[in-house]
């Protein structure tokens, strides 16, 4: 637990962030820009999920990504059921 609070609070090296940065406002406004000329505003929610993700996890190895993709799949599904069935 100590090591997790004490990695909450430290600084680690930049990783090439200076990069990405100026390009975050666009990535989840593309998207949805995008998938509202065609006609399907419908998917705006999945293009926000793809490109956050993109975003936030860029760092991540692939195997880890794909793991917390599927997990936030999960969370996100079971809210629909509970906001559909409740």
């Amino acid at each position: 637990m100590k090591h997790h609070v004490r990695a909450l609070h430290s600084f680690a090296p930049p990783s090439r962030d200076h990069r990405s940065a100026p390009t975050g406002p666009h990535r989840p406004s593309s998207p949805t820009v995008g998938s509202t000329m065609f006609g399907h505003p419908q998917l705006v929610i999945y293009a926000l999920f793809g490109a956050l993700t993109g975003m936030y996890g860029r760092t991540e190895p692939h195997q880890l990504r794909l793991q917390h993709q599927l997990q936030a799949a999960v969370v996100i599904a079971t809210g629909v059921m509970i906001g559909t069935v409740g």
